[in-house]
């Protein structure tokens, strides 16, 4: 019995090359429309299943993302290829997160569809995808529950009363009495803003700098001096030095192009270290596959050269405040 693959495209030369490329060796089912996709892939609730996404199915980004979250609800690991019209990278790593495991650009190659698809069925590949899904997830599913509690502390806004031990119990485990107050939980984890998390905490984050090239890290360093503490290292052995004497490192950004070891290979070693810190890769070049082997490797998001300082700022900051609210939850439920 031949294994299925799902094609969600409504381009018919991009359908028509796939179904040749595949149609020998697989079940090739197409979806020319998301009321297809919605028939078909409710039928794909297996690892025998590899979905081929293209933005040709939905023209705006959030329905390409509704499409995605459709097939998660049929089967949170579905192993999912998306067909990128082109060679920009913005909207790469949220697909990722949300499910996309692997990247074709144009243009097209019939060998490559079906290198990709053949890989996607390879049970060592199909392992680590499950692997990531499930990190993705467990992630998300902490995440998710700050952000309903946030939500809620926004209505009861005019409820003049303290947070109750019982309104907790509903998002997250009760603590003991001595354990961190409920009002300090819910002005961190309420916190909409990183000067609110830092203060409650009582620091400002402290970011590790890993790049070769000194101008640039003064720059990185420049971008992130108003709301971090930066410290750099020049090579991948500097940067272990420096987590070893500072355990509490809050960011690392790395540069992809490090001298005797690519970023990509050193993100393992950063992970492994310190497995709770978000990790920026910088790079100059915004090749689908560096950048999807970093973001597999554990990396939390990537920045591409030259960069605006405002828009580095925004993202680690993004990523940080994610980081202390968990690790304050994590602390508060330990307390219990």
């Amino acid at each position: 019995m031949k294994q299925s693959v799902a094609v969600a495209c409504a381009d018919l030369a991009i359908v028509q090359k796939i179904d040749h490329a595949l149609a020998g060796e697989f079940d090739v089912r197409i979806c020319r429309s998301m009321e297809d996709l919605h028939t078909v892939g409710s039928t794909l609730t297996d690892t025998d299943s590899i979905i081929i996404l293209n933005s040709s199915i939905c023209p705006d980004d959030p329905t390409m993302r509704d499409a995605i979250q459709f097939i998660q609800s049929q089967n949170p690991m579905a192993y999912m290829v998306l067909i990128s019209p082109d060679d920009s990278p913005t909207e790469w790593v949220e697909l990722v997160k949300a499910g996309v495991a692997d990247i074709i650009t144009s243009p097209l190659s019939e060998p490559e569809i079906l290198l990709a698809v053949r890989q996607a069925f390879d049970h060592a590949n199909l392992v680590d995808h499950l692997r990531r899904r499930m990190a993705i997830e467990t992630q998300k599913s902490v995440l998710d529950r700050i952000e309903l509690f946030r939500n809620y502390l926004q209505s009861r806004a005019c409820v003049h009363q303290p947070l109750s031990p019982s309104e907790i119990r509903i998002f997250f485990p009760v603590p003991s009495t001595d354990a961190i107050s409920t009002a300090t939980l819910a002005s961190v984890l309420g916190a909409s803003d990183l000067n609110t998390l830092t203060d409650k905490l009582g620091r400002k984050p402290i970011a590790l700098v890993i790049e070769d090239e000194p101008e640039v890290s003064k720059l990185i360093r420049r971008s992130l001096a108003k709301e971090f503490n930066t410290i750099a290292a020049h090579s991948a052995e500097d940067a272990i030095q420096l987590m070893e004497s500072n355990p509490d490192l809050d960011l690392a950004l790395v540069d992809i192009g490090l001298p005797g070891i690519s970023g990509d290979e050193f993100v393992p070693s950063l992970k492994a270290f310190n497995p709770a810190m978000p990790i920026i890769v910088v790079t100059a070049y915004p090749e689908h596959r560096l950048i999807l082997k970093t973001l597999h490797s554990g990396a939390s998001d990537y920045l591409l050269k030259p960069f605006q300082p405002g828009i580095l700022l925004q993202k680690a900051m993004k990523q940080v405040q994610n980081h202390l609210a968990v690790r304050f939850l994590e602390t508060y439920l330990r307390s219990e």
